[in-house]
């Protein structure tokens, strides 16, 4: 499927695309640094923000390139983004990334919090994997 992706936000650690056939937005890392709160923020409030005029039905997050989350980021995400999506009816949501022991504790524990808020997600080491997952598993 070659969708147009359309930019819905950007800068120099991330991007931010809306499929707008697919009701999905896709959050992609560029490269690696250490995330304050503005780099790793940002990315995620301009996705939510236009969530909440657009139908989003899906969120796909490549964090391969992500970098280094603090944990006040951690805390952010879980605190403010997930149950936000929620609000805003994001039905399912895949993390691509490269499993290493740090990140899959940190995804794990996300994966539980966002199951327990009805918000299905699922990890990934494959972009294409992710999308059909996605794109099989809610029906409009």
């Amino acid at each position: 499927m070659q969708e147009k992706k359309i930019i819905i936000y950007e800068d120099e650690w991330a991007i931010v695309y809306y499929w707008s056939e697919m009701k999905l937005v896709e959050n992609k890392w560029k490269k690696e640094t250490i995330l304050t709160d503005d780099k790793y923020r940002k990315p995620f409030i301009e996705a939510l923000n236009f969530a909440k005029n657009t139908q989003v039905d899906y969120f796909l997050s490549d964090i391969r390139l992500e970098g280094i989350v603090p944990h006040k980021e951690k805390k952010w995400f879980k605190d403010y983004a997930i149950p936000l999506a929620v609000e805003r009816h994001v039905k399912l949501a895949a993390i691509i990334l490269d499993f290493n022991v740090f990140k899959s504790y940190y995804i794990n524990a996300l994966t539980k919090f966002g199951n327990s808020l009805g918000l299905p997600i699922k990890t990934f080491n494959n972009y294409s994997k992710a999308l059909k997952w996605l794109t099989n598993n809610y029906k409009h």
